[in-house]
């Protein structure tokens, strides 16, 4: 068994796991020095240190050291040098007129390589554009092409719930999104609705999907009928969050609709 933990570059970007076991004592917060990709990195704990098996750890980066004073000082130095950078790199990505949407600007934290996010529609040939820009810094140059829910999730913001992106607060990476989540939950397939700040659909789709359907088993479906302490009528509509379902009741000159409980249909 190997012992890592889970670390993160940056704010709200990729976690990635890290060998551990002359660390063990780390929390999470804690801010580290970790040799990753050939770089060195400051890297915040976001996992405290565990046990996994050793197959499953590859490419795991190497924690060289606890942060100190000197190194928050080169970090400091090189987010300020990141900023002056942003432009650079905007006026290169117009000289060789690239459709690629710039994301983001930043130094490793002791300027030994620059990396650059990005968002594209369609493949970018940049191979000219490291090169430039290789010239101007006059380090290593790593160009990385991301999602809009990474976009998301690097700089935050506020969903329309009102609270903090479930991405950049708590979630993990890869949270698969489907359609099929929005209608299990009884959403309008409205955009504006379903979809998250990135464009995307939002990200609590999936990981309120499985109380939803767990909610659906327990009700009768959308047209079926059912007796009831209120009388036998047609399902058609089904309130999940609060266990419920309207039936519709009698003709259509003596027609009415119930709300019926659970505990309210009569079952056999």
């Amino acid at each position: 068994m190997a012992i890592v933990c889970e670390v993160m570059f940056g704010s709200g970007g990729r976690k990635y796991l890290c060998e551990a076991s002359e660390h063990k004592n780390l929390q999470v917060g804690d801010n580290i020095i970790v040799s990753y990709n050939d770089c060195n990195e400051f890297a915040c704990v976001t996992k405290k240190p565990f046990e996994i098996e050793d197959q499953k750890v590859q490419n795991a980066g190497i924690i060289k050291r606890v942060a100190n004073e000197k190194d928050y000082n080169s970090k400091k130095v090189w987010e300020e040098k990141s900023k002056e950078a942003t432009k650079k790199v905007l006026d290169a990505i117009k000289k060789f007129e690239l459709s690629m949407k710039l994301v983001d600007v930043r130094y490793s934290y002791d300027g030994s390589k620059i990396f650059i996010n990005y968002i594209a529609e369609n493949r970018v040939d940049f191979r000219e554009l490291v090169k430039f820009l290789a010239s101007i810094f006059k380090t290593r140059v790593e160009l990385r092409q991301i999602s809009q829910r990474e976009e998301a999730k690097m700089f935050g913001g506020c969903g329309i719930c009102g609270k903090e992106l479930c991405c950049s607060k708590f979630l993990g990476d890869g949270s698969q999104v489907s359609i099929k989540m929005a209608k299990s939950q009884n959403l309008a397939l409205n955009p504006s609705k379903i979809n998250g700040v990135c464009g995307k659909l939002m990200c609590c789709l999936s990981f309120e999907a499985e109380e939803y359907q767990k909610a659906l088993e327990k009700l009768p479906p959308l047209g079926a009928v059912i007796k009831t302490t209120k009388g036998e009528g047609v399902v058609v509509y089904q309130d999940l969050l609060n266990e419920k379902v309207t039936i519709k009741i009698g003709d259509k000159e003596n027609e009415k609709t119930e709300d019926i409980n659970l505990n309210e249909i009569i079952k056999g």
